[in-house]
């Protein structure tokens, strides 16, 4: 059957019985938002109603995005997938066709939350009214460290997709967790691969490590990116009264690459900037001392495993 080519200016010509997309196996709209910041979080003009109209048609319609940012997506539960390309630049088409025929298995993870509705983002939050452009043009950022997914997390909104969210063609199960490694360096999978990542561009050597094993549990090979993830100290309101913790914030994560039925062994080292807190009476970096949270989490909202550790 030959190529069907469709713009938003033709949804006059497409219906529930439309018999072209009936008779398709996988109908594919690729739908743009050039700023959706500007529109309410919304695709450009005519797409979200074109990507309605098709999988209304063929319930097996995948949308591949290329945005600058969060949208919405009114139609989700209607089509069969969603590929987030984001601006993939010159080589995106490939990559696409790629990832679409099954060459590739997705690997990305989100860098930002997807909110839920247009009313659920911090801008639109009555609550914080300095939060959006006043009449001086400038935004005060009040939320302090939660800011971002942080803020999301803290104030337990609900999201469409969170911040570090990504599927594959395949599926991954953790095990073992280990809160309290003494070395990243001892933590060495059966074949003998190390997985030490930190955010954290300091060479000091860690003051502890998550490990924990990485089964991929699917039929294809992928890549799973674990994320570790760190709460404040459990007295930090009486020990630090004048520093403020965000209610969880990622200080680690690796990309681990496993073929069909594989494990191995992934240790995360967090570093001792990831532990501190800017004192600004000392005028320094300063680590906080106690008992914190850590999580094992497949995204930020998503933890497999939690634990404390003693700082």
């Amino acid at each position: 059957m030959p190529t069907r080519w469709l713009t938003s200016s033709d949804l006059y010509v497409i219906g529930p019985a439309d018999w072209c997309f009936r008779l398709l196996l996988t109908p594919i709209v690729f739908a743009f938002a050039n700023s959706p910041a500007e529109t309410g979080l919304t695709l450009d003009d005519g797409l979200d109603e074109l990507v309605t109209k098709v999988a209304a048609a063929n319930p097996n319609t995948v949308v591949v995005l290329n945005n600058a940012e969060p949208v919405l997506m009114p139609w989700l539960d209607d089509v069969a997938a969603v590929l987030e390309m984001l601006y993939p630049n010159q080589e995106g088409g490939w990559a696409t066709a790629d990832l679409l025929l099954g060459n590739s298995v997705p690997q990305g993870r989100l860098p930002v939350t997807y909110p839920a509705s247009l009313a659920s983002t911090m801008t639109r939050n009555p609550d914080y009214p300095e939060r959006v452009a006043t009449e001086s043009g400038n935004a005060t950022f009040s939320e302090g460290l939660d800011i971002g997914y942080r803020w999301y997390v803290h104030t337990n909104t609900s999201v469409l997709f969170p911040f570090g969210y990504g599927l594959s063609y395949t599926s991954f199960e953790y095990s073992n967790p280990n809160f309290a490694a003494a070395s990243p360096s001892q933590q060495q999978s059966p074949s003998g691969l190390n997985y030490e990542v930190s955010c954290s561009p300091d060479d000091a050597d860690a003051v502890f490590s998550v490990s924990f094993k990485v089964t991929n549990t699917g039929s294809v090979k992928g890549v799973e990116v674990p994320q570790v993830y760190i709460g404040p100290p459990a007295d930090a309101a009486s020990t630090y009264p004048d520093a403020q913790f965000a209610a969880i914030a990622l200080v680690g994560f690796a990309n681990v690459e496993l073929e069909a039925g594989a494990s191995t062994s992934v240790s995360i080292g967090i570093r001792e900037k990831q532990l501190s807190f800017y004192n600004v009476n000392t005028t320094s970096w300063e680590v906080a001392k106690g008992e914190r949270p850590v999580y094992i989490s497949k995204n930020a909202e998503d933890a497999v495993f939690s634990g404390h550790v003693q700082v």
